[in-house]
């Protein structure tokens, strides 16, 4: 249930009595999170790869999760780690990769972790968070807000099966400085965990305390947006813009709800298909003849094979999109491209188009 609703206004209705009792009952998961008193530890990718490396060399019994910001970070890190561990199942899951292989790698992943096989490590961006029901021993999280975290810590020793999993929370940062979490997290909700973090000055957080953590993450929430409004309400007053100030007013509760959306995805983004086999070819020719047909026939037809099509389809930011695109359809990559543009481990090579061509 978000904290971010009021239940004693209203808001929600709770259908759990006591429920703090229950979390209070487990004991499955620490979180580990490096930091300073006044502030979480940030790490260089580099850095990152060779302390991960000596921490699964050192734990050859144990299965990982890796979860990535971006899609460049994991296949950076997927390739470290291709290239220095020849002991260990790699799995790399990530929109970058067509749905139709995203589901074989996830059933892959599932059939591994139910022989209790712990022998194999996961590579993975957000991807992972949405429904994905897998049992790991130790998750790093690179950061983020903590709904994701939270997301992500459901992750480990999901069946209690060990005597104590471990998520460790990274603050990890390129080679220019800037965060990879800041490419797509709002600020607030970042700094909402950040402040959350600090205020237990313990390093590790026991999971029969997340729920109060969540308390305080929430009502930081709460109170960063409301000083948000605030501000823009007084530099409305102060530009003697009184209407636009007294209707954010208004908008308090929106404001509220806008939080959750947790990804920022304002970037210019095409959908593309991806003709990896036989039957993607097959596939993108009946998606040619829709507009060989009239309007109110396309739908049905499109009907008849339209998840099987978007099987093949994965969205990449335009600009490393290198053909020009023609009206409404859909672009492909061609099965003689593939070789060149797609990797069938890590997906869609996103390089400036330019590149191939230098």
């Amino acid at each position: 249930m978000p904290l971010i609703f009021n239940e004693f206004k209203g808001e929600i209705k709770e259908l759990i009595e006591n429920k703090e009792k229950y979390f209070k009952s487990f004991d499955r998961i620490r979180l580990e999170i490096n930091k300073t008193s006044d502030d979480i530890k940030k790490i260089s990718l580099e850095n990152f790869k060779s302390e991960s490396l000596s921490h699964i060399n050192n734990n050859l019994n144990n299965s990982f999760l890796f979860v990535f910001n971006t899609i460049s970070s994991s296949v950076d890190f997927y390739g470290f780690l291709k290239n220095n561990i020849s002991n260990r199942k790699l799995f790399y899951l990530s929109s970058n990769i067509i749905p139709l292989h995203r589901k074989a790698i996830i059933d892959e992943i599932k059939k591994t972790n139910e022989t209790k096989d712990n022998n194999f490590i996961i590579i993975s961006t957000q991807v992972i968070e949405a429904g994905v029901d897998i049992d790991i021993d130790i998750v790093y999280r690179d950061f983020g807000p903590l709904d994701s975290i939270n997301q992500v810590a459901g992750r480990c020793n999901r069946n209690s099966i060990n005597n104590k999993g471990i998520v460790k929370i990274v603050r990890i940062e390129n080679e220019n400085h800037k965060e990879y979490n800041s490419f797509i997290y709002d600020k607030t909700l970042l700094l909402s965990t950040i402040n959350t973090f600090l205020e237990d000055k313990n390093s590790i957080i026991k999971e029969k305390d997340f729920y109060s953590m969540n308390r305080i993450y929430f009502s930081q929430v709460n109170k960063m947006k409301s000083d948000d409004i605030s501000d823009i309400i007084l530099q409305n007053i102060n530009n003697l813009q009184y209407n636009k100030a007294f209707s954010l007013k208004d908008k308090g509760k929106e404001e509220k709800k806008s939080v959750f959306k947790l990804i920022d995805d304002n970037y210019d983004s095409i959908d593309v298909f991806i003709e990896l086999d036989n039957n993607a070819k097959k596939l993108y020719c009946r998606y040619e003849e829709l507009n060989e047909l009239p309007i109110f026939e396309r739908k049905k037809f499109f009907a008849e094979f339209k998840k099987d099509f978007l099987s093949y389809i994965i969205s990449i930011p335009k600009k490393y999109f290198y053909k020009n695109l023609e009206g409404f359809k859909i672009p492909k990559l061609s099965y003689d491209e593939i070789e060149v543009f797609y990797c069938i481990k890590t997906g869609y090579i996103r390089k400036d188009h330019n590149d191939f061509f230098i």
